[in-house]
């Protein structure tokens, strides 16, 4: 777990724009975080600086020794990357249309863990350290939307694709297209949300809101660890009830349904407290997903990732809408999920989660 803080400005006009969120590990003091600068001077395009480093983990894998010992290992990875980009808006009345381009560098830093999630010499990786070059496009068109006591956006559609190219720098020709050592990949995701409001009695509309989503990768850097599926606190392969990336691979997708309705509208706060309780909702939900992928050559089983039964899961969840410090939305939820497939750890037992943000 990290513990941190986030902060943001922006000047009076909105021509500068700035934001700070940083963290601490709460186990080994490792820092996570990112500085983003918006400038909207020129109008059109809007253009931004972000700088971030984070940690990712993924495994388990085999190593076998000289003595024939089979072990398992883990690779602990750092991720430092830099960006630029243009971002062109097009709003109308009823839809808004963004076009962002963006080109950057990334370094990443890897570490063989063993089973106890320390270091271990005994083994070594073909590339601990790599240069990359990152290039994007990403569109978005939305004509979601909602009101005054909206509980979430209520009608309308939103669309998001992104296509996505990066490409291992100072890499030996022996390496080249080579899996496990060069990291260059290409990727294509996209994202459909759809909301449609129910008539009811008060202020308030019930919603239906479905969610899509879908990813591909490809090249020598797109692993059976490229895309991650599961748990109830990821945003583009979410499906709750299982743990993050139950279900990982270079071809992934996860669907969504859910139907909120209102419960109460509370529109207070406690004291001098800088904390306001706007009101609370309530969801039932279905997830489902899988990822899988690549199939690669059988002398290499260790980058084998057969496609297997989809996860699917059905619960329910409470949204609490709170504004903290008077000027900063904080939606909190929480609620359980009952998995539907059996899980690597757990079984179909429910589990509980909490989460920051609404869940799309």
């Amino acid at each position: 777990p990290f513990v941190g803080f986030a902060t943001f400005a922006t000047d009076v006009i909105g021509r500068h724009a700035w934001q700070l969120v940083a963290a601490a590990s709460t186990t080994d003091a490792k820092l996570r975080g990112s500085l983003r600068y918006s400038y909207a001077g020129l109008g059109t395009p809007v253009l931004s600086l972000f700088a971030d480093q984070s940690w990712d983990g993924y495994g388990p894998l085999t190593g076998r020794s000289a003595s024939g010992r089979v072990d398992t290992l883990f690779v602990r990875e750092r991720d430092r990357n830099v960006q630029l980009a243009a971002t062109f808006p097009l709003s109308r009345f009823r839809r808004s249309t963004s076009l962002t381009l963006s080109a950057g560098l990334a370094a990443e830093d890897s570490e063989l863990l063993d089973s106890n999630a320390d270091p271990t010499t005994a083994y070594r990786m073909d590339a601990l350290r790599s240069r990359l070059a990152d290039v994007r496009a990403s569109l978005g068109v939305s004509t979601a939307r909602g009101h005054a006591f909206s509980i979430s956006a209520e009608e309308g559609a939103a669309l998001s694709l992104q296509g996505r190219v990066r490409r291992h720098l100072r890499l030996a020709d022996s390496l080249e297209a080579r899996a496990g050592a060069d990291r260059s990949f290409s990727e294509g995701t996209g994202r459909l949300r759809l909301y449609q409001p129910l008539r009811a009695l008060g202020l308030r509309r019930h919603v239906i809101a479905l969610r899509a989503s879908g990813g591909a990768a490809g090249g020598p850097g797109a692993d059976r660890f490229h895309f991650d599926v599961g748990g109830g606190t990821t945003h583009f392969f979410p499906v709750r009830g299982y743990a993050n990336g139950e279900r990982a691979g270079r071809l992934a997708w996860s669907a969504t349904a859910e139907y909120r309705f209102p419960i109460v509208r509370v529109n207070r706060g406690w004291g001098l407290i800088p904390i306001h309780l706007d009101q609370v909702s309530g969801a039932f939900f279905a997830d489902a997903g899988n990822a899988w992928g690549p199939e690669l050559d059988a002398a290499l089983p260790r980058y084998q990732n057969p496609v297997r039964t989809a996860l699917g899961s059905a619960g329910a969840e409470l949204a609490a809408d709170l504004l903290t410090f008077f000027t900063v939305s904080f939606p909190l939820r929480g609620g359980v999920a009952f998995p539907l497939t059996a899980a690597t750890r757990g079984g179909t037992s429910p589990r509980w989660y909490m989460s920051l943000g609404s869940s799309f």
